[in-house]
C-alpha cells in the first residue's frame, strides 16, 4: 500500500473535520503560549543576565575551591555569561518560531494531516512534521547566535564600537531590499502551497516518517528563504520591540496565508527600507557637529 492509497475505514469521512479543527486550534494555543511568553520576558528584566553560579560536587582542584571545601562547602564554578547568553537567546528564539512561524505553517500541517489520515498513527506524523519545520529555523537560530556571540567577542577584544542604531538600521535596509528579490518571491509561493513537495516527497519509496521528514524539510527551507530576513530583523530587536514582532508577525502570516498576501511584499519592502534610513540617519542629524 503506497501513502496515497485510500483511508482506512477506522478513518471516517466525518472525523476529518473535526481532527482539522483541531489541528488549528492546537497550533493557535501553542502560538499564543509562546507569545505569553515573550510577553513575560519583555523590557530589561527579561534581559541582561551577567552570570550563574551553579553549584556541584565534582571540580577540577583549583585555590579557590579547596579553601572553600576546607570550610566545608560544595565547589562551585561560575558559567560564562557568554554562554548563558548563548543559551537565553536560543530559548527565546524558539518561543519566537513557535508564535510566529508555526501558525503561517497551518498549511503543511493539515496537508500532512491528510496525507497521513489512513494510517494507524496520523497525528504522531504530523506532531513529526511540526518538529521537522521548527528544527530547521532552530538551526538558523544556533547560526544567529553564534554569529551574534562572535560579534560580540570582536568588540570586547578592542574593534572599534559600531552605534547599534547603524546596525539596526542596516538590517531594516536589507530586509526591506530582499522583499524585491526573485529568490523572496519563489520563496513565498512555494510557502503559499506545499503542494510542489507533496509531489517531490511523498511518493511511498520509503518510510512514512521519512518522507515526511523530507516534506517538511522542504517545506521549512522554503519558508526560511521567505522570512528569514523579517525574522533577523525580530532576533536584532528582540523583546525589547515587541510590538515590532507583533506586526513583523502578521504581516509574514499574511503573506503566506491570505489570497492576496503576495501584495504585501512590495510596500513591506519600501516601509522596512524607509525606517531603517531613518533609524541610521535621523540620530546623526541630531547629533552636535
Amino acid at each position: 500500500m503506497t501513502p496515497t492509497s485510500p483511508a482506512a475505514p477506522h478513518q471516517s469521512g466525518a472525523s476529518r473535520p473535526l481532527d482539522m479543527n483541531l489541528l488549528v486550534l492546537s497550533t493557535i494555543v501553542m502560538a499564543a503560549m509562546a507569545w505569553g511568553v515573550l510577553l513575560l520576558t519583555h523590557g530589561p528584566g527579561g534581559h541582561g543576565q551577567e552570570g550563574h553560579t551553579v553549584t556541584s560536587e565534582v571540580l577540577t582542584p583549583g585555590p579557590a575551591a579547596e579553601t572553600h571545601a576546607q570550610h566545608g562547602g560544595t565547589a562551585a564554578f561560575v558559567i560564562p555569561p557568554a554562554l548563558v547568553g548563548g543559551a537565553v537567546a536560543l530559548g527565546g528564539w524558539g518561543f519566537m518560531v513557535v508564535a510566529m512561524m508555526l501558525p503561517p505553517a497551518l498549511p503543511l500541517l493539515q496537508t500532512v494531516r491528510r496525507l497521513a489520515s489512513h494510517r494507524p498513527d496520523p497525528w504522531r506524523l504530523t506532531i513529526w512534521s511540526a518538529m521537522t519545520f521548527i528544527g530547521a529555523w532552530m538551526v538558523i537560530g544556533a547560526v544567529l547566535v553564534a554569529g551574534d556571540l562572535g560579534v560580540r567577542a570582536l568588540a570586547s577584544s578592542g574593534w572599534p564600537a559600531i552605534d547599534p542604531r547603524w546596525v539596526t538600521g542596516a538590517v531594516l535596509i536589507g530586509a526591506g531590499g530582499y522583499q524585491f528579490t526573485p529568490l523572496k518571491d519563489l520563496c513565498l509561493r512555494g510557502c503559499r502551497s506545499p503542494r510542489s513537495f507533496v509531489l517531490a516527497h511523498w511518493q511511498g519509496r520509503r518510510s512514512a516518517s521519512a518522507e515526511i521528514f523530507a516534506l517538511s524539510g522542504a517545506y521549512a527551507l522554503s519558508c526560511i528563504g521567505c522570512c528569514w530576513a523579517l525574522m533577523l530583523i525580530c532576533f536584532t530587536v528582540g523583546t525589547a520591540a515587541l510590538p515590532a514582532m507583533v506586526a513583523l508577525s502578521v504581516v509574514m502570516a499574511a503573506e503566506r496565508l491570505v489570497p492576496w498576501g503576495r501584495r504585501l511584499v512590495w510596500p513591506t519592502g519600501f516601509a522596512l527600507i524607509a525606517m531603517g534610513a531613518a533609524t541610521a540617519l535621523i540620530p546623526a542629524f541630531d547629533s552636535p557637529i
